[in-house]
């Protein structure tokens, strides 16, 4: 498997707002898909044409041109969804893409983190994806 384009960070070195980044945080112990797209759609500030599902938020995150400040961090508290692995799956797969996109793009950016408990997890759930 190839290396994830995620960070994981220890308890005290989590992302932090600027005029350059928004800091989207995630809560733990979200357990269903509506609630983490609720959250994210609030905690991300996402445009008002967000649809709630899992292709509006990879098209959202694709396409940050309504992002201000210019960089999105979307900071996790835990890995949510750990109790339905197929949308954690889906979950992660939109997040990796939208990640490497921005990456590849040298525009606005993008990036994803966990803390570092979570990436044993966060790579299992990826290589049944």
């Amino acid at each position: 498997m190839t290396a994830l384009p995620f960070h994981f960070y220890a308890p005290d070195e989590a992302a932090v707002e600027s005029d350059l980044q928004q800091v989207a945080y995630i809560p733990a112990g979200i357990p269903t898909k509506t609630a983490l797209l609720e959250v994210i759609a609030s905690a991300a500030r996402l445009p008002w044409y967000f649809g709630g599902n899992w292709d509006a938020l990879e098209e959202c995150l694709a396409d940050l041109d309504w992002s201000e400040p210019p960089r999105l961090v979307i900071s996790h508290a835990d890995l949510p969804l750990t109790h339905d692995t197929a949308s954690c799956a889906t979950y992660l797969s939109i997040l990796q893409a939208c990640v490497v996109l921005a990456q590849e793009s040298k525009g606005r950016g993008l990036s994803v983190e966990f803390p570092v408990s979570a990436q044993l997890m966060v790579e299992a759930t990826l290589r049944v994806a």
